[in-house]
């Protein structure tokens, strides 16, 4: 929730959503990398593999549309909307997973969705004629857009955890490793047997913040020549090395903007990309959602 209130204040005050989602996430980047890296020559060299980072960036690619999508949409509309909107990923989740996996879906998945139809229905109709006239560029139209990239995201996501997941150890191999070492119950391979419960989540995570820090560059770059728009000098490379230098010139006074660009990169992203990945490891991408 704090999210979309904080993405809110900070395209605001940086003035470019593509430069405001390159902060973020270069922060979420700067993070997650070195665990990245340490997993993949210190743990297992497949977290590093070509497979998996294939699924994981392509993961990032539609978390990246929807962070996109999310940015562009607060510059005109309610941080409380968009966020509401999001929560329509619950009607996208179960679809993707009834048409495209063949899975039949409980009653209980399609009240939720029915639901969560109804109470966006109950928020917007007030002002429709208002969205209407807004026309595709409307924030509230343009949020919409939100649930289907980022729910493809979440159903690509369980996908990958569920096809690199190593399986699980029997009892006999489990009784086995607690007698290792003199019956002390540590194994020999330095303490990496609890890193890999946590490292394929991790991986995933690190590998779609990658894909989705690049493609907001790319943006930035975009913005800066005027290919999205925008006259090239209202934010781009311009409009980043204002914003570093009003830092770097007098951090004190831009404690709000670094805060939030540390929240918003460390907790709402990385953080909770790495909360979703794993609970994505044990639930279905309708139940997650």
């Amino acid at each position: 929730g704090s999210n979309y209130a904080c993405v809110k204040l900070l395209d605001e005050w940086v003035g470019d959503p593509a430069v405001a989602a390159t902060l973020r996430f270069s922060v979420a980047c700067a993070a997650m990398l070195p665990a990245l890296a340490y997993l993949g020559t210190q743990v297992d060299s497949k977290y590093v593999s070509w497979p998996l980072a294939r699924d994981g960036l392509m993961v990032g690619l539609w978390f990246w549309l929807g962070y996109a999508v999310q940015a562009v949409a607060l510059e005109t509309s309610a941080a409380s909307l968009q966020a509401f909107l999001l929560s329509l990923s619950v009607v996208v989740c179960p679809l993707l997973e009834r048409f495209l996996d063949g899975k039949q879906q409980p009653k209980r998945a399609w009240i939720a969705a029915g639901l969560s139809a109804l109470g966006v229905a109950a928020l917007e109709l007030d002002g429709v004629e208002d969205v209407m006239s807004a026309g595709l560029a409307g924030g509230a139209v343009l949020g919409l857009l939100q649930p289907i990239c980022f729910g493809v995201g979440f159903w690509q996501l369980e996908h990958a955890m569920r096809r690199h997941a190593e399986p699980a150890p029997s009892q006999e191999g489990a009784a086995g490793a607690a007698t290792t070492e003199g019956g002390d119950g540590v194994s020999g391979d330095g303490g990496s047997g609890g890193l890999r419960a946590v490292g394929l989540p991790v991986a995933l995570t690190a590998w779609n913040l990658l894909a989705v820090f690049v493609l907001s560059v790319c943006w930035m770059l975009g913005s800066s020549l005027g290919i999205d728009g925008t006259a090239p000098t209202a934010g781009g490379v311009a409009g980043l090395s204002r914003v570093v230098g009003a830092i770097a010139a007098e951090p004190t006074a831009q404690a709000a903007l670094v805060g939030t660009v540390l929240w918003t990169g460390l907790g709402t992203t990385a953080g909770c990309s790495l909360v979703e990945a794993a609970a994505l490891g044990e639930l279905s991408s309708s139940e997650a959602t």
